[in-house]
């Protein structure tokens, strides 16, 4: 959820799109024929990426079994997120008409998916927190019950 958290407060507080406006203030020339914003963009999002997947592959080697298994729809979740949040938003960007009907349409698409996504993550959350609460099964009990 702290990686969730981390992409959701760059989304709030548009850090790649102020990375990207500095960039784009450095230089007028396109970097690898791409805009200098969303050059600026996509190294924010290539950061988040090599944080979250550090902490994805930290937390796997030390978790065990059962705890690694209940991670797998969070890591979905946030694959999910990286779509919607990252891949749409540098498409909308990309589109030189933010007002044509295409913008528009992906700009819902990526709004919609990002908050569908939180809530999903934000439930399964919740539902592990109230299993741990009535069945102590993910509370580092080592008895034979307690894995999945």
């Amino acid at each position: 959820m702290v990686v969730t958290g981390i992409l959701l407060l760059d989304d709030s507080l548009q850090l790649h799109e102020r990375i990207g406006m500095l960039i784009a203030s450095l230089t007028d020339q396109a970097i690898f024929g791409i805009r200098p914003q969303e050059f600026g963009e996509g190294l924010i999002y290539m950061l988040w990426f090599v944080i979250s997947a550090t902490a994805i592959i930290w937390s796997t080697r030390y978790s065990e079994r059962n705890h690694r298994i209940a991670m797998l729809p969070f890591v979905g979740c946030l694959i999910a997120f990286a779509f919607f949040a990252g891949i749409l938003d540098v498409t909308q960007s990309l589109l030189w008409d933010y007002n044509s009907r295409l913008a528009k349409i992906i700009g819902l698409l990526e709004d919609a998916g990002e908050m569908i996504v939180i809530s999903g993550a934000s439930a399964m959350t919740l539902w592990l927190y109230l299993q741990s609460q009535t069945l102590g099964c993910w509370s580092g009990q080592r008895d034979s019950n307690s894995y999945l």
